[in-house]
């Protein structure tokens, strides 16, 4: 250590680079410069476009009966869903177990975003504790 250029310097209580740092400790070779503009040129042909989001239909699960409260609200969402995104919202309607069939489709479902559900209360918090099968067993939940 002795003998070297204070880099760094404090004052009030901050560090702050001096120019001996910049003088010092960053001068790229010509090498270091060449290696990185071929790495960088290289980068955008590793780089794979994705497809616009959505490419297709939408799978929406609602895990009532169809005809009822629930059911209606989703078909209101999806409709106005489907016209900002411009691509179609299917209804499918897994009616069961008190909301806790559908919910379970809705937690396997591909992790893709093509695969969206509406839930409430219900299948979500309380059943949770009256079913001894239920959705929460097929997903990992964090410890």
């Amino acid at each position: 250590m002795r003998g070297q250029k204070n880099l760094l310097s404090r004052r009030d209580g901050k560090i702050s680079l001096t120019k001996a740092h910049f003088q010092t400790g960053f001068q790229m070779k010509r090498r270091q410069i060449l290696q990185f503009d071929g790495s960088a040129a290289l980068a955008p042909s590793l780089v794979h476009a994705q497809d616009k989001y959505p490419s297709k239909a939408i799978t929406w699960i609602c895990p009532y009966a169809a005809g009822g409260n629930a059911d209606s609200r989703s078909r209101q969402v999806a409709k106005a869903m489907s016209v900002i995104l411009g691509q179609p919202i299917l209804i499918d309607n897994k009616a069961g177990a008190g909301g806790n069939i559908g919910t379970e489709a809705i937690a396997r479902g591909k992790p893709d975003g093509y695969t969206v559900g509406m839930g409430n209360f219900a299948p979500l918090a309380v059943n949770h504790a009256l079913f001894k099968n239920n959705w929460a067993k097929c997903m990992v939940l964090p410890q």
